[in-house]
């Protein structure tokens, strides 16, 4: 960049002065000569002074020579003023003096109030020199300078004139405070006073230290999008910046920057990981960046893909309860996860599995005895470990009276009635258990285990082993099948369908069922039939089970335990 710009302006300083600021040492200060002093209050980086010819060290030979000498001698800039680039970018001067006797020339900044001395050179050929323009280098911004030389008559100076250094530091013009972790985010950057095929990268702070992440080139335009990636599955607040360096080794980076990254899935906040099957369990959890309102489920995994259970929507604080209810009565383990939508896409949490158990059998107390009481007019025998009894006794036909009687654990034979109604055995009325005989429509007198619990209804929280039926179950009547007498899924084979019972076709039935322990286990002979059931009432005589309303139905589900009994009398 060479241009001859003449500097008309020029200042005189007696060499016998011996400047402080001439002095070879690069950070030395400005000169602080009274006579001449370039931080004098009167100098400025736009106006010369003119040294007093009065000032003068004694001895020094031909005073007014000197002088005449240094006013004739000039210092001119032939460097294109002002000098322009990027940051890094190496600059140099040139100037051009007409004094004869140089003994050195330098560059001088002006620096908030005083001229400091940047470099020196003593290479000077016929009355010309360069020196390269490095204070500030790096820096953006704009600076005021002047060549200084140094004759033996004196001191010369140029007229002032400007360096400017342009930034190439990344610039922001867009990027997010926040993000769901199903998305990345990107900062759109733009660095400033270049073109295309400059490297500017993200930088993320971890463990005490700034590391780099995506790295991009900027277009024609020196504009570039990098993509927010550090941590963008996990939630939490992450603090970047943008950097880059140009072609000359300048380094820069913006202001650090925060981002947060907000779970885009549902956040389980509570949840059992084991339930007793007497309870359904629930989960509580909260879906980032919403209010009330927003439509929150259960998925469970089912034959293979991903099942819809239970909705509910967030509250004000985006937080929801929901129950887990699939296969809440059955034991085993279950694989769940709680889904939102966001957009039009559908979030899952992480998965998590549910394991269901028996509740543990109640505790027996110590005070139990097994004891005879009467119950609704009924003498039974009660073994020392039973909680309940079911009393259903004959009052003519097809009716009578069903108690349920549960025992006062303070006491050593004590029972307290739960409830007694008009219930309907079978159409035939009673028989003897050796009497009965299959579809004669009795039921049989005698006292019974109860076995098992099924129903078409979800378990209302049973200690009772208990299996929601569907359209495949049956109850086997096929004398010829080992499984005569259960309840089997017809998918399952082993006996014949048309000669046994779709439970599923009697729904006003088989709502709650309890399983009476007649010609089960063992079966003692298939000639007297089977299926004798406590199940709900639809106002008609049965073929020989007991029903009652659905009420007390389901309350006896509830409180029963394996090992109680049911008692038919007449």
């Amino acid at each position: 960049m060479l241009a001859v710009v003449l500097v008309t302006g020029w200042v005189v300083s007696p060499l016998a002065s011996a400047d402080p600021a001439e002095s070879p040492d690069p950070s030395s200060s400005s000169p602080t000569s009274t006579s001449a002093s370039p931080t004098s209050t009167t100098a400025s980086p736009t106006t010369s002074t003119t040294a007093s010819p009065a000032v003068i060290a004694t001895g020094t030979p031909s005073p007014v020579a000197q002088v005449q000498a240094a006013a004739a001698a000039t210092v001119a800039v032939v460097t294109a003023t002002p000098l322009t680039a990027v940051v890094g970018a190496p600059l140099t001067v040139s100037g051009r003096t007409t004094a004869t006797d140089v003994i050195e020339a330098a560059t001088e900044v002006y620096l908030t109030d005083h001229w400091s001395r940047s470099q020196l050179t003593t290479s000077i050929v016929g009355g010309e020199f360069s020196l390269p323009v490095t204070y500030g280098r790096t820096s953006a911004g704009t600076l005021t300078w002047r060549l200084r030389v140094v004759t033996s008559a004196g001191t010369i100076w140029s007229d002032a004139f400007t360096v400017t250094r342009l930034s190439t530091a990344p610039v922001l013009t867009s990027a997010p405070t926040s993000v769901y972790t199903s998305t990345t985010g990107a900062a759109q950057v733009t660095v400033a006073n270049t073109g295309a095929g400059v490297s500017v990268w993200t930088e993320f702070w971890l463990s005490g230290r700034w590391s780099r992440s995506q790295v991009r080139t900027t277009d024609a335009d020196g504009a570039a999008e990098i993509p927010l990636t550090y941590g963008w599955t996990t939630p939490g607040t992450y603090t970047w910046r943008v950097t880059s360096t140009n072609a000359y080794g300048v380094t820069s980076s913006t202001a650090s920057q925060t981002l947060t990254r907000l779970s885009a899935p549902p956040v389980v906040v509570s949840a059992p990981s084991s339930v007793t099957t007497d309870v359904t369990g629930s989960v509580t959890a909260r879906v980032a960046g919403v209010g009330a309102g927003v439509s929150v489920w259960t998925e469970f995994w089912v034959s293979g893909r991903w099942s819809r259970s239970q909705t509910r929507t967030t509250d004000s604080s985006g937080q929801v309860s929901i129950p887990l209810t699939y296969g809440w009565t059955t034991p085993g383990s279950y694989t769940w996860r709680v889904v939102t939508k966001r957009g039009t896409v559908d979030y899952g949490s992480a998965a998590r599995t549910l394991k269901r158990v028996k509740p543990a059998p109640t505790s027996v107390p110590a005070v139990w005895t097994s004891c005879s009481p009467t119950l609704q007019g009924v003498k039974v025998s009660i073994g020392r470990t039973e909680h309940s009894r079911i009393i259903v006794n004959q009052t003519s036909g097809s009716y009578a009276t069903v108690s349920y009687h549960f025992r006062d654990r303070t006491k050593a034979c004590a029972f307290s009635t739960v409830y007694v109604e008009t219930g309907r055995i079978g159409s035939a009325g009673t028989k003897a258990a050796s009497a009965r005989r299959a579809g004669d429509n009795s039921t049989p007198l005698g006292t019974y285990g109860i076995t098992d619990a099924f129903g078409q209804l979800a378990s209302p929280g049973t200690s009772m082993d208990y299996w929601r039926t569907s359209g495949y179950d049956y109850w086997v009547w096929d004398q010829s099948s080992a499984y005569f007498n259960t309840l089997r899924d017809k998918r399952m084979g082993g006996f014949n369908a048309t000669k046994s019972e779709r439970v599923w076709d009697y729904p006003s039935w088989y709502t709650y069922v309890l399983v009476i322990d007649f010609n089960r286990k063992p079966v003692v002979d298939r000639a007297r039939g089977g299926g004798i059931r406590f199940h709900e009432s639809n106002g008609q005589a049965t073929g020989g089970c007991v029903s009652i309303g659905r009420t007390n139905l389901r309350t006896t589900v509830q409180k029963i335990i394996p090992g109680d009994k049911i008692t038919i009398v007449a």
